[in-house]
């Protein structure tokens, strides 16, 4: 229920501040490439979307856990593509 969602995004904000974040910190951000605006705007956008659908039904639902997951794979293969 609401626990799991808190952790959730809790947990995600920590992958994004480590994943992110932190690296930008000691390298530099230097030029954003397509790829690097690819990764922001997706992660931005599913998070906002899952968020928007937990909220409408009162919780995540099986086919919103489908939905992230096949836009995980749709992700994957795009950036594969990309790459």
């Amino acid at each position: 229920g609401v626990a799991t969602l808190s952790t959730a995004l809790n947990s995600n904000a920590l992958n994004v501040f480590a994943g992110l974040l932190l690296p930008s910190l000691i390298l530099g951000s230097g030029q954003r490439g397509g790829i690097a605006s690819l990764v922001a705007a997706w992660y931005a956008a599913s998070t906002v979307v899952v968020v928007v659908l937990a909220y409408r039904h009162a919780g995540v639902r099986r086919a919103t856990g489908w939905l992230v997951v096949a836009s995980y794979a749709v992700f994957v293969v795009v950036l594969s593509l990309a790459g």
